[in-house]
C-alpha cells in the first residue's frame, strides 16, 4: 500500500512537471478577460458551495458540482477544493460516488481557469471511467477555448482541506441579523444572507417526487438552518435558474402543558452520554440494545459511535468461534447507524481485508446503510441540541413527518401513535400529510404513513380527524387502506 501510495505521487509529480511549461506558455498567449478572485469576500453562493464540497456527502458534492456550473464567478479557493475533492475519488471510487465526480468534472470546467489543465489531463489519463474521462476531455476544451482566468497550475494533492473548513468557518455570521419574517418567498440565496447572515447548519434534501404528474422527478432543496429562527428552503425551477427561497419554516414549538409522552432522560446530552456508556459496555446485549434504540435517533455523535469503532478493532482480531464472528459482524452493521463518514475508511479496510465470509456481507450492508443514514440523519437530528428537556423524541418526529423521505415520515407518523406525541402543530401537520398522500397512496410507505396517521387522527384530530378518515376508508385507492380503516372506523 505504501509503495503504491508513493508510485502514485511520483506519476503524479512526473506528469504535472512535465505539462507544467506548456500549459504556462499557453496560458501566457492567452488574454484572460477577468480577474482571479480568489482574494475577494465570497459570496453566499460560494460559501454554501464550499460547505457542501466539504461535507462528504456525495449527493451534497454532487450538488456543489452543479451549482459551480451555472455560477457566473467561482472563488478560486472554492475551484480548488473542488479539484482536490475529484482528486481523492477519480482513480479508485464507489458507485455511489460516480455521479459525484462527473459533477465535480463539469464543475471544474466551467471556471474556465487554465490553472486545471494539467490536472483535468491528469483524469483524462489515469481514471478507469468512460464518463468521467469524456467530461474531463470536454472540460479541457471548454478552458482552452475560453481561457478567463491565468492562474499558477494546481497540485490538488496540496491543497489543505482543514485549511479550507477553517476559512470558511471564519466567513460565517451566526448571529442573525433580522427576524426570519424578513425572508420571502422568491428571494435568493445572496438576499437570505444578506437579511439573516450565514446559517448555522446547511444541506440538501435530494429525492425523487414519484405523482404521476410528476412522473419520478428528481428534486432538491437545500435547507439552511438558523438556531432559534427556523429554516430556509432553496429550489431551483430548473437546472439553469438560480436557487430561490421557496418555503420558510418556523421552529418546532411545544406549548408549556401539552401532553407529550417520550423516553426518559431527554435532554440530550444525557442522552448521548447514555448511549455512549452503552456502546463502550464490551457487553454484545447492551450494544445490541442500543443499537435498536439509535436506529432512529438521527445521533451522529462520535462520543457515541467511537467506543464501537474501538471493540470492533478489539475483536475483530481475537474471533474463535462462530459466536465472536455473529457478534462481531453485527457491530460493524451497527457501526453504519452513526450517518457519519468519519468510520467509512474503517469499514472499507474491514471490507477489503477480511477472509471472513459474515464479516465481508454485513460490512458491505454496512457501507451501504451509512450511505443512508448520512442523508436520513441529516433530518432526524435537525435542532436536537436545542430541544427541552422532555422534547427531544417529539422534535424528533416533527422533523421526520414533513419529509422528503418516505420511510423516514412512515416512521414517525408511527411514532406519534406509539408514543402518544400530542401537540397541535404535530396534528396540522397530519392533517396536511394524509391530505396529500392519503386518497393516491399507492407503495409501502406511502401506505403505512396514511394507516398510521388514519390511526392519529382519530384519536386526536375531533370531528374533522374522523369524518377524513371515513372518507378514507370509502375512497381510498389502496385496497389495504379501506380494508384497515373499515375495521377502525
Amino acid at each position: 500500500m505504501l509503495s503504491t501510495g508513493i508510485a502514485r505521487q511520483v506519476k503524479t509529480l512526473f506528469f504535472f512537471s512535465a505539462l507544467l511549461l506548456t500549459y504556462q506558455v499557453a496560458a501566457a498567449n492567452k488574454p484572460a478577460t477577468r480577474a482571479p478572485t480568489a482574494q475577494n469576500t465570497p459570496s453566499a453562493e460560494n460559501l454554501v458551495i464550499g460547505e457542501l464540497l466539504l461535507s462528504n456527502d456525495p449527493g451534497e458534492v454532487e450538488f456543489a458540482g452543479e451549482l459551480m456550473e451555472f455560477t457566473e464567478q467561482i472563488d478560486q479557493r472554492i475551484s480548488d477544493v473542488a479539484a482536490a475533492v475529484l482528486y481523492q475519488h477519480y482513480e479508485h471510487t464507489l458507485p455511489q460516488w460516480f455521479n459525484m465526480t462527473y459533477a465535480l468534472a463539469r464543475g471544474i470546467g466551467s471556471t474556465h481557469n487554465a490553472r486545471y489543465l494539467p490536472f483535468l489531463q491528469n483524469v483524462l489519463q489515469n481514471s478507469e471511467l468512460r464518463h468521467l474521462k469524456n467530461l474531463s476531455k470536454h472540460a479541457i476544451a471548454r478552458i482552452k477555448g475560453d481561457t478567463r482566468v491565468l492562474g499558477a497550475i494546481l497540485s490538488p494533492e496540496s491543497v489543505d482541506l482543514a485549511d479550507i473548513h477553517h476559512w470558511l468557518k471564519a466567513q460565517r455570521q451566526t448571529a442573525p441579523g433580522a427576524a426570519l419574517e424578513s425572508v420571502a418567498v422568491g428571494d435568493d440565496l445572496e438576499a437570505v444572507f444578506a437579511k439573516l447572515g450565514s446559517p448555522a447548519t446547511l444541506g440538501l434534501y435530494d429525492h425523487f417526487l414519484t405523482k404521476t404528474d410528476l412522473a419520478k422527478q428528481r428534486y432538491k432543496e437545500l435547507f439552511l438552518n438558523y438556531q432559534y429562527l427556523g429554516e430556509v428552503r432553496l429550489s431551483r425551477a430548473n437546472r439553469d435558474s438560480p436557487l430561490r427561497v421557496h418555503k420558510v419554516v418556523e421552529p418546532f414549538h411545544i406549548p408549556e402543558g401539552q401532553r407529550i409522552t417520550t423516553q426518559s432522560g431527554t435532554d440530550y446530552e444525557t442522552v448521548v452520554a447514555y448511549f455512549a456508556a452503552q456502546m463502550a459496555s464490551g457487553v454484545y446485549l447492551t450494544q445490541r440494545d442500543a443499537y435498536k434504540q439509535l436506529q432512529w435517533a438521527g445521533l451522529t455523535d462520535a462520543r457515541i459511535y467511537d467506543p464501537l469503532q474501538q471493540e470492533i478493532e478489539k475483536r475483530l482480531p481475537a474471533m474463535n468461534d462462530k459466536q465472536d464472528v455473529d457478534e462481531v459482524a453485527c457491530l460493524i452493521k451497527f457501526l453504519a447507524i452513526s450517518g457519519n463518514y468519519r468510520y467509512l475508511t474503517f469499514m472499507q479496510t474491514i471490507a477489503n481485508d477480511t477472509r471472513n465470509d459474515k464479516i465481508l456481507q454485513h460490512t458491505l450492508i454496512g457501507i451501504a446503510n451509512l450511505h443512508i443514514y448520512v442523508t436520513w440523519n441529516k433530518v432526524l437530528n435537525r435542532n436536537l441540541q436545542l430541544a427541552p428537556v422532555g422534547q427531544l423524541q417529539a422534535l424528533r418526529v416533527y422533523n421526520m413527518l414533513p419529509g422528503p423521505y418516505l420511510p423516514l415520515q412512515a416512521n414517525g407518523a408511527k411514532k406519534l401513535v406509539q408514543e402518544n406525541i400530542v401537540n397541535p402543530q404535530i396534528t396540522e401537520l397530519a392533517f396536511s400529510l394524509l391530505n396529500q398522500y392519503g386518497m393516491t397512496a399507492d407503495n409501502r410507505d406511502e401506505v403505512n404513513l396514511t394507516i398510521w396517521l388514519a390511526r392519529y387522527l382519530l384519536a386526536h384530530g375531533g370531528e374533522e380527524g374522523i369524518a377524513r378518515v371515513k372518507q378514507l376508508k370509502d375512497s381510498a385507492a389502496s385496497r389495504k387502506v379501506r380494508k384497515y380503516l373499515r375495521k377502525s372506523v
